[in-house]
Protein backbone atom coordinates (compact mmCIF):
# COMPACT_ATOMS: atom_id res chain seq x y z
CA UNK A 1 0.00 0.00 0.00
CA UNK A 2 1.13 3.51 -0.73
CA UNK A 3 2.22 5.50 2.32
CA UNK A 4 2.22 9.24 2.66
CA UNK A 5 4.80 10.96 4.79
CA UNK A 6 3.50 14.12 6.42
CA UNK A 7 6.21 16.40 7.75
CA UNK A 8 5.51 19.62 9.59
CA UNK A 9 7.34 21.94 11.89
CA UNK A 10 7.39 25.54 13.01
CA UNK A 11 10.15 27.59 11.40
CA UNK A 12 10.57 31.35 11.38
CA UNK A 13 7.24 31.81 13.20
CA UNK A 14 5.28 29.97 10.48
CA UNK A 15 3.99 26.41 10.28
CA UNK A 16 5.44 24.55 7.33
CA UNK A 17 3.86 21.39 6.03
CA UNK A 18 4.86 18.99 3.30
CA UNK A 19 3.11 15.88 2.07
CA UNK A 20 5.02 13.47 -0.11
CA UNK A 21 4.08 10.01 -1.31
CA UNK A 22 7.07 7.76 -0.93
CA UNK A 23 7.88 4.23 -1.94
CA UNK A 24 11.64 4.46 -1.48
CA UNK A 25 13.57 4.88 1.79
CA UNK A 26 16.01 7.15 -0.07
CA UNK A 27 13.33 9.84 -0.33
CA UNK A 28 13.21 10.19 3.46
CA UNK A 29 16.63 11.83 3.78
CA UNK A 30 16.88 15.47 4.80
CA UNK A 31 13.62 15.59 6.76
CA UNK A 32 12.92 18.47 9.14
CA UNK A 33 10.29 18.69 11.87
CA UNK A 34 8.14 15.73 12.88
CA UNK A 35 7.32 12.81 10.59
CA UNK A 36 3.85 11.26 10.74
CA UNK A 37 3.06 8.20 8.61
CA UNK A 38 -0.46 8.15 7.18
CA UNK A 39 -1.91 5.35 5.05
CA UNK A 40 -3.40 6.54 1.80
CA UNK A 41 -2.98 9.47 -0.57
CA UNK A 42 -3.14 12.96 0.97
CA UNK A 43 -4.58 15.36 -1.61
CA UNK A 44 -4.51 18.57 0.49
CA UNK A 45 -3.78 19.88 3.97
CA UNK A 46 -5.06 22.84 6.00
CA UNK A 47 -3.69 24.27 9.24
CA UNK A 48 -6.02 25.29 12.09
CA UNK A 49 -3.68 27.06 14.54
CA UNK A 50 -6.31 28.04 17.16
CA UNK A 51 -7.31 24.36 17.55
CA UNK A 52 -3.69 23.13 17.21
CA UNK A 53 -4.81 20.87 14.38
CA UNK A 54 -3.71 20.00 10.87
CA UNK A 55 -6.40 18.57 8.58
CA UNK A 56 -5.32 16.18 5.82
CA UNK A 57 -7.74 15.18 3.03
CA UNK A 58 -7.13 11.44 2.65
CA UNK A 59 -8.22 10.82 -0.96
CA UNK A 60 -8.09 7.00 -0.87
CA UNK A 61 -9.68 6.56 2.57
CA UNK A 62 -12.63 8.95 2.04
CA UNK A 63 -11.86 10.87 5.22
CA UNK A 64 -10.13 13.89 6.70
CA UNK A 65 -7.35 12.90 9.10
CA UNK A 66 -6.91 15.25 12.07
CA UNK A 67 -3.35 15.60 13.36
CA UNK A 68 -2.54 17.38 16.62
CA UNK A 69 0.25 19.93 16.21
CA UNK A 70 1.01 19.75 19.94
CA UNK A 71 1.42 15.96 20.21
CA UNK A 72 2.38 15.39 16.53
CA UNK A 73 -0.03 12.45 16.35
CA UNK A 74 -3.06 11.43 14.35
CA UNK A 75 -5.93 12.01 16.82
CA UNK A 76 -9.05 11.28 14.76
CA UNK A 77 -10.57 10.94 11.31
CA UNK A 78 -13.76 12.47 9.93
CA UNK A 79 -15.63 10.45 7.27
CA UNK A 80 -16.63 12.72 4.38
CA UNK A 81 -17.54 10.47 1.44
CA UNK A 82 -15.62 9.33 -1.59
CA UNK A 83 -12.29 10.80 -2.61
CA UNK A 84 -11.85 14.16 -0.80
CA UNK A 85 -9.88 16.22 -3.32
CA UNK A 86 -9.43 19.51 -1.45
CA UNK A 87 -10.28 21.37 1.71
CA UNK A 88 -10.22 24.89 3.09
CA UNK A 89 -11.01 26.70 6.34
CA UNK A 90 -13.53 29.55 6.52
CA UNK A 91 -12.09 32.98 7.43
CA UNK A 92 -13.62 32.77 10.92
CA UNK A 93 -12.16 29.27 11.44
CA UNK A 94 -15.57 27.77 12.20
CA UNK A 95 -16.09 25.68 9.05
CA UNK A 96 -13.98 23.20 7.15
CA UNK A 97 -15.11 22.80 3.56
CA UNK A 98 -14.20 19.49 1.93
CA UNK A 99 -14.76 18.76 -1.77
CA UNK A 100 -15.33 15.14 -2.82
CA UNK A 101 -14.18 14.29 -6.31
CA UNK A 102 -16.45 11.24 -6.28
CA UNK A 103 -19.21 10.74 -3.71
CA UNK A 104 -20.11 7.05 -3.98
CA UNK A 105 -23.81 6.29 -3.64
CA UNK A 106 -25.01 9.89 -3.99
CA UNK A 107 -27.42 11.14 -6.66
CA UNK A 108 -24.52 12.99 -8.29
CA UNK A 109 -20.95 11.81 -8.33
CA UNK A 110 -19.38 14.80 -6.61
CA UNK A 111 -20.15 16.80 -3.49
CA UNK A 112 -19.14 19.48 -1.02
CA UNK A 113 -19.17 18.67 2.69
CA UNK A 114 -19.30 21.52 5.20
CA UNK A 115 -18.06 20.51 8.66
CA UNK A 116 -18.88 22.72 11.64
CA UNK A 117 -15.66 22.42 13.67
CA UNK A 118 -17.42 23.51 16.88
CA UNK A 119 -19.62 20.40 17.05
CA UNK A 120 -18.38 18.29 14.06
CA UNK A 121 -21.82 18.31 12.44
CA UNK A 122 -21.81 17.97 8.64
CA UNK A 123 -23.89 19.04 5.69
CA UNK A 124 -23.45 17.46 2.27
CA UNK A 125 -24.26 19.28 -1.01
CA UNK A 126 -24.27 17.52 -4.39
CA UNK A 127 -22.27 18.95 -7.30
CA UNK A 128 -22.60 18.25 -11.01
CA UNK A 129 -18.87 18.31 -11.82
CA UNK A 130 -15.82 16.88 -10.02
CA UNK A 131 -14.18 19.57 -7.81
CA UNK A 132 -10.41 20.02 -7.90
CA UNK A 133 -9.66 22.79 -5.41
CA UNK A 134 -11.30 25.40 -3.15
CA UNK A 135 -10.50 28.57 -1.21
CA UNK A 136 -12.59 30.84 1.01
CA UNK A 137 -12.72 34.57 0.32
CA UNK A 138 -13.17 37.42 2.80
CA UNK A 139 -16.93 37.43 2.16
CA UNK A 140 -17.30 33.90 3.62
CA UNK A 141 -18.06 32.33 0.23
CA UNK A 142 -15.80 29.65 -1.21
CA UNK A 143 -14.55 29.59 -4.77
CA UNK A 144 -14.39 26.04 -6.15
CA UNK A 145 -12.72 25.03 -9.39
CA UNK A 146 -14.14 21.92 -11.05
CA UNK A 147 -13.17 20.05 -14.19
CA UNK A 148 -15.71 22.21 -16.08
CA UNK A 149 -16.19 25.55 -14.30
CA UNK A 150 -15.49 27.88 -11.39
CA UNK A 151 -18.35 28.22 -8.90
CA UNK A 152 -18.96 30.33 -5.83
CA UNK A 153 -20.39 28.31 -2.93
CA UNK A 154 -22.18 29.89 0.03
CA UNK A 155 -22.23 27.51 2.98
CA UNK A 156 -24.91 29.45 4.89
CA UNK A 157 -27.50 28.53 2.25
CA UNK A 158 -25.78 25.71 0.38
CA UNK A 159 -26.05 27.58 -2.91
CA UNK A 160 -23.79 27.38 -5.96
CA UNK A 161 -23.31 30.20 -8.48
CA UNK A 162 -21.30 29.69 -11.65
CA UNK A 163 -18.61 32.36 -12.05
CA UNK A 164 -17.15 31.22 -15.38
CA UNK A 165 -16.34 28.08 -17.33
CA UNK A 166 -12.97 26.49 -17.98
CA UNK A 167 -13.72 26.77 -21.71
CA UNK A 168 -14.03 30.57 -21.30
CA UNK A 169 -10.73 30.70 -19.46
CA UNK A 170 -9.08 28.68 -22.22
CA UNK A 171 -9.78 31.55 -24.63
CA UNK A 172 -7.39 33.70 -22.60
CA UNK A 173 -3.69 33.59 -23.36
CA UNK A 174 -2.71 30.98 -20.76
CA UNK A 175 0.98 29.97 -20.51
CA UNK A 176 0.06 26.28 -20.94
CA UNK A 177 -1.52 24.31 -23.80
CA UNK A 178 -5.31 24.13 -23.56
CA UNK A 179 -6.82 20.68 -22.98
CA UNK A 180 -8.95 19.22 -25.74
CA UNK A 181 -11.92 19.13 -23.40
CA UNK A 182 -12.50 19.92 -19.70
CA UNK A 183 -12.40 16.30 -18.48
CA UNK A 184 -8.67 16.28 -19.29
CA UNK A 185 -8.16 18.67 -16.38
CA UNK A 186 -7.33 16.53 -13.37
CA UNK A 187 -5.60 18.95 -10.94
CA UNK A 188 -6.16 22.41 -9.62
CA UNK A 189 -4.78 24.58 -6.87
CA UNK A 190 -6.20 27.69 -5.20
CA UNK A 191 -5.29 30.07 -2.40
CA UNK A 192 -6.84 33.27 -1.10
CA UNK A 193 -4.88 36.50 -1.27
CA UNK A 194 -3.78 38.08 2.00
CA UNK A 195 -6.86 40.29 2.17
CA UNK A 196 -9.19 37.47 1.06
CA UNK A 197 -10.45 39.41 -1.95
Amino acid sequence: MRKTTLVFGKRFGFWLALAAATTSPALRAGTFGSVIQLSGHISEIALDEPRSALYAANFTAGQVDVISTTSNRLVSSIRVGGQPSSLCLSPDGRYLLVTNYNNFGGPNLSSVVVINLDDLSRQNYAMSNPPLSCAFGADGAALIITTVDLVKFRSNGGTFEQVTTVASLAQLALPVPSPTFPREITRGSMAASGDGN
